[in-house]
């Protein structure tokens, strides 16, 4: 018995050390975060370090205790691609399932952020799959340079959608809020956007097989831009059918349970259930993806 007692006090010494080293290594990281002078290099590693740290329950709670949620959320709209993509992937790691942390990124104008960075990446993402219309098979290297520039575009998107879909999924008061500030036109935009590219293809300038319509079918060269746009929109559509469904179980009309304030999820159900959304979603369904 004496033998077990040590060998827990030794692994609760050693757990106490870890959690204080994930607190001082955190606090140390947000403040790179927040100084304007850090090197991008250096905030890139500290948010992949971040991301790993905020999956424990305990440093997510800390890591929006010291500021590091704030900073992150500042992190958002960085000029830097690689930056803007891993602030939203720590971000939705950090709050993801936890309803406090969620709270606390809605205070601080997280999901307003995401809503703002998202329509101006959906842009970019509109300049892009445009873009791979006037691409030419004929300049290898600066087709290849061009492309990796619009395949950074749709990781960010997905990494934001990640972070978004983090921030309201099972919180009733993130995602009324979301809905609330035209949630469902952000996402039936990029949804509109993402399945004209998928139908159109790379148009005429790209060498392929030309299709039935005139348009150009994706090729091996540019089936990688595809396949990165279909993954885009299916986190949409993911991120549709979770909170339509979150919002009926709450819906008492419809056998769900409202919150104990008397909340529901009838505004979320409005939004995604419209005609516009019904013929979006069928089309959807008979896309090429």
């Amino acid at each position: 018995m004496q033998l077990l007692w040590k060998k827990r006090q030794l692994e609760l010494k050693d757990a106490e050390s870890k959690i204080h080293n994930s607190a001082k290594a955190m606090q140390t990281g947000t403040d790179i975060l927040l100084n304007t002078s850090s090197h991008d290099n250096d905030k890139i590693q500290i948010l992949k370090n971040m991301e790993y740290e905020v999956q424990q329950l305990d440093n997510a709670m800390d890591f929006a205790t010291i500021g590091g949620l704030a900073a992150t959320i500042n992190l958002l709209d960085h000029s830097n691609f690689k930056i803007r993509k891993y602030a939203a992937w720590v971000i939705g790691t950090a709050v993801k399932n936890y309803d406090q942390v969620q709270e606390e990124l809605l205070k601080l104008g997280g999901i307003d952020t995401f809503i703002n960075v998202i329509q101006l990446e959906s842009k970019g993402l509109a300049t892009t799959t445009e873009t791979i219309a006037k691409k030419t098979s004929n300049d290898d290297d600066e087709d290849e340079n061009n492309n990796n520039e619009e395949v950074k575009t749709i990781d960010v998107i997905g990494k934001q959608l990640y972070g978004l879909g983090a921030s309201i999924r099972g919180s009733l008061r993130n995602s009324n809020y979301f809905f609330q500030r035209n949630g469902s036109k952000l996402l039936y935009k990029l949804l509109n956007i993402i399945k004209k590219a998928i139908d159109v293809g790379p148009l005429n300038q790209v060498a392929g097989p030309q299709t039935t319509n005139g348009d150009r079918a994706w090729t091996p060269e540019t089936m990688v831009l595809k396949r990165k746009l279909c993954g885009v929109q299916n986190k949409v559509l993911n991120l549709i059918g979770d909170n339509l469904n979150f919002a009926i179980d709450t819906i008492q009309h419809f056998g769900g349970v409202e919150m104990q304030d008397g909340t529901n999820g009838m505004l979320i159900a409005r939004s995604l259930t419209t005609v516009e959304w019904c013929k979006m979603l069928n089309d959807i369904s008979q896309s090429l993806c």
